[in-house]
Formats: C-alpha cells, structure tokens, sequence
C-alpha cells in the first residue's frame, strides 16, 4: 500500500492552515526545547508565515487527503525573523534563505522536511541564483540540517515581550550546483536538459511506502 502526497505552491487562501500547522509543529515537536510559553511569545512577536514569499511563487506545501502535511521555502529577501535582530548581516543577492519549513505532527519522520528542503533549495540555486545557503535552524531542527550539510555559524537569542527568550541557531552551506530534481523542473517550468521554457503544472503528486507491519 502506498500513501499519496500533493506538492504545490502556497496560495494566500492557506495562511490560517499555515498559521495552525507551525504552531502545532513547534509545541509538539520542538517541546523538548521550547516551552509552550516560549513558543506563543515567539509567533505572537515573529512571522512565520510570509505573504511575500507566497506572493513570489517560492513557498510550498504538502498536502495529504485535503490538509497541509508540511510547508517551506526559499527567498533572497531578508527573512521576517531577522529584521531587527542586529546580529545578522545584511541580505546578499548571491545568497538565499530557506524559510518556515514545518512538519505536521502526525506527519513527522516521513521525510516530508527534506523533500521540501530539496525543491527549495535547488530553486533557489537555479532560480534566485544562490551560492551560499542559509537558514535560521530552531533547535530541534538542528540535526535534519546537519545531515544536510549545513554548518552551525551563530546562535541568536531574543527577549520576547511575555518575558522569555527564544534561541535558534544560524546555519550555511555553500551550494554545488550540478544538479536539480524533476520536483523542481515540475514547479519552476525551467529544464537544464531541454532548450526553451516548460508550462508550470499546478501541482505534482508522489507517494511514500509505507512502512511493513510487525506480523
């Protein structure tokens, strides 16, 4: 047996779902590191979710039967978090951000994450022309990324309004740029192997074998 996925671009109309699943992914999967005290204080005072980066076609969605499962993506513009934090260098064109990648509880480990992480950050190299990466990793994300190559470069801590701090650690990686995914081919319309520009499909399904049952 196998269970669907749908990959697509974010639209506007999945903000208050978007709201709703990094809220749920950051109480329950990142509790071990975040109080829910921390958390709310965090989303009450940090967007996670970008209208711009939807706006530009650069944030995506995962969805599974009708309800978004995971979300991320990838912009060259400052990230929403970063603003005002003083720590953080100005933006550079030849770099870009991978953004609010988020995993629904019931839909964690299953590889959701890098698969999103992957169309992201190929776009950002053959799109936005990217050669460095960079993200701001919380806490408990820090291990995914490290298996994807990226190196911690700073920690930033914030005083939140309600009190209390909130980390996340600030990581890169400098890209190579041989390669890209037929997810990414399907989503940007663009074919390093075919002359002249392809039709952006609405969206893309792939599946995932589930895992065998004990007997």
């Amino acid at each position: 047996m196998t269970s669907h996925y749908f990959l697509r671009k974010a639209t506007h109309a999945d903000i208050p779902a978007l709201s709703d699943l990094h809220r749920a992914a950051l109480l329950e999967l990142a509790e071990e590191h975040y109080t829910a005290r921390q958390v709310e204080g965090f989303l009450a005072e940090f967007r996670t979710v970008d209208p711009d980066l939807i706006a530009d076609g650069t944030y995506f969605v995962i969805e599974h039967e009708g309800r978004i499962a995971a979300s991320g993506g990838w912009t060259t513009r400052m990230p929403a978090y970063a603003r005002g934090v003083a720590t953080r260098p100005q933006a550079n064109h030849a770099c870009a951000t991978m953004r609010a990648i988020f995993t629904a509880p019931d839909h964690a480990r299953r590889g959701l994450a890098r698969r999103i992480m992957s169309i992201a950050e190929d776009q950002a190299v053959v799109l936005g022309m990217a050669e460095r990466l960079e993200l701001g990793a919380t806490l408990s994300g820090l291990s995914l990324y490290a298996r994807l190559g990226y190196c911690p470069t700073s920690a930033t801590t914030v005083r939140l309004g309600n009190g209390e701090t909130f980390s996340w650690i600030n990581m890169a990686k400098t890209v190579w740029t041989g390669s890209m995914t037929d997810e990414t081919e399907a989503l940007s319309g663009y074919n390093p192997r075919a002359q002249g520009v392809l039709q952006i499909p609405e969206a893309r399904w792939f599946e995932r074998p589930r895992s065998r049952e004990a007997a």
